[in-house]
Protein backbone atom coordinates (compact mmCIF):
# COMPACT_ATOMS: atom_id res chain seq x y z
CA UNK A 1 0.00 0.00 0.00
CA UNK A 2 1.13 4.19 -0.07
CA UNK A 3 0.17 6.78 1.40
CA UNK A 4 0.20 10.67 -0.19
CA UNK A 5 0.71 13.69 2.13
CA UNK A 6 -2.75 13.66 2.83
CA UNK A 7 -2.50 10.18 3.80
CA UNK A 8 -4.51 8.47 0.76
CA UNK A 9 -3.59 5.33 -0.76
CA UNK A 10 -2.12 4.31 -3.98
CA UNK A 11 -1.71 1.37 -6.47
CA UNK A 12 1.08 -0.45 -7.28
CA UNK A 13 3.51 0.28 -4.20
CA UNK A 14 6.57 -1.78 -4.37
CA UNK A 15 9.07 -2.36 -1.34
CA UNK A 16 12.42 -0.25 -1.65
CA UNK A 17 14.99 -3.53 -1.63
CA UNK A 18 16.89 -2.21 1.41
CA UNK A 19 13.37 -2.46 3.52
CA UNK A 20 12.30 -5.86 1.99
CA UNK A 21 15.49 -7.36 2.88
CA UNK A 22 15.82 -6.15 6.51
CA UNK A 23 11.80 -7.49 7.05
CA UNK A 24 12.76 -10.55 5.87
CA UNK A 25 15.40 -10.70 8.10
CA UNK A 26 13.28 -10.08 10.70
CA UNK A 27 11.22 -12.55 10.19
CA UNK A 28 13.68 -15.08 9.08
CA UNK A 29 15.69 -14.28 12.92
CA UNK A 30 12.47 -14.66 14.70
CA UNK A 31 11.61 -18.31 13.14
CA UNK A 32 14.99 -19.06 13.88
CA UNK A 33 14.92 -18.19 17.41
CA UNK A 34 11.65 -19.96 18.14
CA UNK A 35 12.90 -23.01 16.38
CA UNK A 36 15.96 -22.94 18.53
CA UNK A 37 13.46 -22.82 21.62
CA UNK A 38 11.99 -25.93 20.47
CA UNK A 39 14.45 -28.26 20.02
CA UNK A 40 15.89 -26.92 23.44
CA UNK A 41 12.43 -28.24 24.69
CA UNK A 42 12.12 -31.11 22.69
CA UNK A 43 15.83 -32.62 24.07
CA UNK A 44 14.86 -31.61 27.46
CA UNK A 45 11.56 -34.19 26.94
CA UNK A 46 13.83 -36.53 25.65
CA UNK A 47 11.50 -37.18 22.67
CA UNK A 48 12.14 -36.92 18.75
CA UNK A 49 11.65 -33.44 16.90
CA UNK A 50 8.64 -34.95 15.10
CA UNK A 51 6.61 -36.29 18.68
CA UNK A 52 7.99 -32.58 19.94
CA UNK A 53 6.80 -30.56 16.99
CA UNK A 54 3.12 -32.46 17.62
CA UNK A 55 3.27 -30.74 21.07
CA UNK A 56 5.06 -27.39 20.68
CA UNK A 57 3.06 -26.48 17.78
CA UNK A 58 0.24 -26.29 20.21
CA UNK A 59 1.87 -23.76 22.15
CA UNK A 60 0.90 -20.24 20.79
CA UNK A 61 3.56 -17.73 21.97
CA UNK A 62 6.57 -17.51 23.02
CA UNK A 63 6.20 -16.75 26.62
CA UNK A 64 4.34 -20.33 26.90
CA UNK A 65 7.11 -21.70 25.36
CA UNK A 66 9.82 -20.46 27.59
CA UNK A 67 7.55 -21.59 31.07
CA UNK A 68 7.60 -25.09 28.83
CA UNK A 69 11.30 -24.83 29.26
CA UNK A 70 11.89 -23.54 32.25
CA UNK A 71 9.96 -26.05 34.21
CA UNK A 72 11.72 -28.97 32.26
CA UNK A 73 15.10 -27.70 33.50
CA UNK A 74 13.55 -27.70 36.74
CA UNK A 75 12.54 -31.31 36.15
CA UNK A 76 15.62 -32.34 34.49
CA UNK A 77 17.91 -30.30 37.50
CA UNK A 78 19.48 -28.36 35.03
CA UNK A 79 22.48 -26.35 36.42
CA UNK A 80 21.03 -23.31 37.60
CA UNK A 81 22.97 -20.96 35.46
CA UNK A 82 21.14 -22.33 32.18
CA UNK A 83 18.04 -21.65 34.48
CA UNK A 84 19.21 -18.15 35.35
CA UNK A 85 19.83 -17.66 31.56
CA UNK A 86 16.80 -18.61 30.32
CA UNK A 87 14.71 -16.38 33.23
CA UNK A 88 16.85 -13.16 31.85
CA UNK A 89 16.35 -14.39 28.55
CA UNK A 90 12.57 -14.21 29.49
CA UNK A 91 12.85 -10.96 30.07
CA UNK A 92 14.85 -9.02 27.50
CA UNK A 93 13.18 -10.96 24.56
CA UNK A 94 9.92 -8.54 25.12
CA UNK A 95 11.34 -6.11 23.29
CA UNK A 96 12.60 -7.70 19.88
CA UNK A 97 8.98 -9.58 20.44
CA UNK A 98 7.43 -6.09 20.20
CA UNK A 99 9.74 -5.03 17.42
CA UNK A 100 9.18 -8.08 15.60
CA UNK A 101 5.15 -7.90 15.98
CA UNK A 102 4.99 -4.79 14.88
CA UNK A 103 7.28 -5.04 11.68
CA UNK A 104 5.68 -7.75 10.27
CA UNK A 105 1.66 -7.55 11.49
CA UNK A 106 1.58 -3.20 11.54
CA UNK A 107 0.71 -2.36 7.38
CA UNK A 108 3.73 -0.72 5.46
CA UNK A 109 2.76 2.58 3.49
CA UNK A 110 4.52 4.39 0.93
CA UNK A 111 4.94 8.46 0.39
CA UNK A 112 3.61 8.97 -3.29
CA UNK A 113 6.20 12.15 -3.44
CA UNK A 114 9.04 10.31 -5.32
CA UNK A 115 11.34 10.14 -1.89
CA UNK A 116 10.29 6.05 -1.21
CA UNK A 117 10.27 7.60 2.78
CA UNK A 118 8.19 4.23 4.48
CA UNK A 119 6.09 4.33 7.65
CA UNK A 120 3.43 2.19 8.95
CA UNK A 121 0.10 1.86 10.26
CA UNK A 122 0.88 1.88 14.14
CA UNK A 123 -2.55 1.08 15.77
CA UNK A 124 -2.68 0.17 19.46
CA UNK A 125 -4.93 -0.09 22.67
CA UNK A 126 -3.10 -0.73 25.67
CA UNK A 127 -4.63 1.63 28.44
CA UNK A 128 -4.16 4.58 25.44
CA UNK A 129 -5.19 4.50 21.99
CA UNK A 130 -2.04 5.20 19.19
CA UNK A 131 -3.55 5.20 15.49
CA UNK A 132 -1.69 6.50 13.05
CA UNK A 133 1.14 6.76 10.77
CA UNK A 134 4.80 6.19 11.93
CA UNK A 135 7.74 6.72 9.62
CA UNK A 136 10.25 4.07 9.46
CA UNK A 137 13.58 4.88 8.03
CA UNK A 138 15.80 2.43 6.78
CA UNK A 139 18.16 2.80 9.89
CA UNK A 140 16.10 2.44 12.28
CA UNK A 141 14.92 -0.46 10.45
CA UNK A 142 18.29 -2.11 10.38
CA UNK A 143 18.33 -1.04 14.33
CA UNK A 144 15.56 -3.02 14.79
CA UNK A 145 16.96 -6.53 12.60
CA UNK A 146 20.21 -6.14 14.84
CA UNK A 147 17.70 -6.37 17.99
CA UNK A 148 15.68 -9.47 16.96
CA UNK A 149 18.88 -11.20 15.50
CA UNK A 150 20.94 -10.57 18.59
CA UNK A 151 17.91 -12.34 20.82
CA UNK A 152 17.59 -15.03 17.89
CA UNK A 153 21.40 -15.85 18.71
CA UNK A 154 21.21 -15.42 22.14
CA UNK A 155 18.36 -18.72 21.45
CA UNK A 156 20.32 -20.53 19.54
CA UNK A 157 23.26 -20.06 22.88
CA UNK A 158 20.95 -21.15 25.42
CA UNK A 159 19.91 -24.18 23.07
CA UNK A 160 23.89 -25.20 22.88
CA UNK A 161 24.63 -24.91 26.78
CA UNK A 162 21.61 -27.12 27.20
CA UNK A 163 22.68 -29.80 24.55
CA UNK A 164 26.15 -29.82 26.29
CA UNK A 165 24.68 -29.84 29.48
CA UNK A 166 22.28 -32.70 28.58
CA UNK A 167 24.68 -35.67 29.13
CA UNK A 168 25.67 -34.35 32.53
CA UNK A 169 21.91 -34.31 33.84
CA UNK A 170 20.88 -36.73 36.59
CA UNK A 171 18.90 -39.41 35.97
CA UNK A 172 15.14 -38.97 37.11
CA UNK A 173 13.63 -41.34 39.92
CA UNK A 174 10.55 -43.22 38.62
CA UNK A 175 8.46 -42.29 41.20
CA UNK A 176 9.14 -38.59 39.73
CA UNK A 177 8.41 -39.48 35.94
CA UNK A 178 5.49 -41.76 36.40
CA UNK A 179 3.98 -40.64 40.59
CA UNK A 180 1.16 -42.11 40.32
CA UNK A 181 -1.73 -44.89 37.82
CA UNK A 182 -5.35 -44.20 38.41
CA UNK A 183 -7.39 -47.77 38.62
CA UNK A 184 -10.50 -48.39 38.29
CA UNK A 185 -13.57 -47.03 40.43
CA UNK A 186 -11.22 -43.79 41.29
CA UNK A 187 -8.84 -45.42 43.20
CA UNK A 188 -5.23 -44.35 42.77
CA UNK A 189 -1.56 -45.73 44.24
CA UNK A 190 1.74 -44.45 44.24
CA UNK A 191 3.64 -45.95 41.51
CA UNK A 192 7.38 -46.39 42.32
CA UNK A 193 9.07 -49.35 40.34
CA UNK A 194 6.00 -51.24 37.89
CA UNK A 195 7.45 -49.45 34.51
CA UNK A 196 3.80 -51.02 32.47
CA UNK A 197 2.86 -47.36 32.00
CA UNK A 198 6.48 -45.76 30.95
CA UNK A 199 6.63 -44.62 27.23
CA UNK A 200 9.62 -44.93 25.37
CA UNK A 201 10.96 -43.30 22.05
CA UNK A 202 9.17 -45.13 19.11
CA UNK A 203 12.84 -46.72 17.39
CA UNK A 204 12.97 -45.09 13.82
CA UNK A 205 13.07 -47.02 11.00
CA UNK A 206 16.42 -47.93 9.11
CA UNK A 207 15.00 -46.94 5.84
Amino acid sequence: MAESSDEKPSRGFVFPAEFAASIAGVISAWSALEYNINMAIWHLAAVYPAVGACMTEQIFTLDNRLKALKALLSLRKAPDEILRRVNKFSDRVRKPQELRNRITHDTWHQLVDGTQRMSQLEIGAKGVLTYGFKPITIETLRAEHEEVKKAMMEAVSIRDAIEAALPTLPEIPLKELHPTVLHGRGHEQTRSTDQTFLLFPPKPSRG
